[in-house]
């Protein structure tokens, strides 16, 4: 989910002439971050940096587990504030 969030904020950024990108320091906070897949590293930085993802527990990112509807629901309203497609 965090790939296709980010590719979606990367289009409508590129879209509005705004930058954006990851640079991995955020995940050091997850006990959990040599699971997250390399290819998926820079798009779950970037979520967690923006605040529209932030892990399951303080210390835990979950990248295997499914998410819910309510997280799915949050995740997506979170992408559209950051993106200023609605207030929030």
């Amino acid at each position: 989910m965090a790939v296709m969030i980010g590719r979606a904020r990367t289009l409508v950024h590129s879209l509005q002439g705004m930058p954006s990108g990851a640079d991995n320091a955020h995940l050091q906070t997850f006990a959990d971050t040599r699971t997250i897949s390399s290819w998926a590293l820079d798009a779950v930085e970037e979520m967690v940096a923006s605040g529209i993802m932030n892990g399951l527990e303080p210390a835990r990112f979950a990248p295997a587990e499914l998410a819910t509807r309510a997280q799915a629901a949050t995740i997506l309203k979170r992408f559209m504030q950051s993106v200023l497609f609605i207030e929030g």
